[in-house]
């Protein structure tokens, strides 16, 4: 195998990951916060330090409430680390390769 394809390969792979491990992140958070008493705070910035993106979301939005939080965790073009953003990286490198892939995949 072309150590070029190789690569791709470990990228789309690596770019997967990153995507799952995020979601997971976000759905164990959200399973917190339905155990949560009636009252209780929850600090979002504390989920986006965990991702360790902390000053990467500080610049793109000015609080860290749920729906910022979760935009740019999910679906924010300006965090290469979004779902969003690693399944379109790992859609690239499966193209690039494409020829190499079996047909299943």
């Amino acid at each position: 195998m072309l150590s070029r394809a190789a690569e791709n390969l470990y990228w789309l792979s690596r770019y997967l990951e990153r995507a799952e491990n995020t979601a997971r992140l976000i759905n164990a958070t959200s399973q917190v916060l339905l155990d949560l008493p009636r009252g209780a705070q929850f600090g979002w910035d504390n989920l986006v330090q965990v991702a360790g993106l902390a000053q990467l979301f500080q610049r793109a939005y000015p609080e860290s409430n749920e729906a910022n939080v979760m935009d740019f965790l999910i679906s924010s073009q300006r965090n290469p680390g979004s779902i969003h953003s690693c399944v379109k990286y790992a859609r690239e490198n499966c193209r690039v390769i494409h020829n190499v892939l079996p047909r299943e995949l």
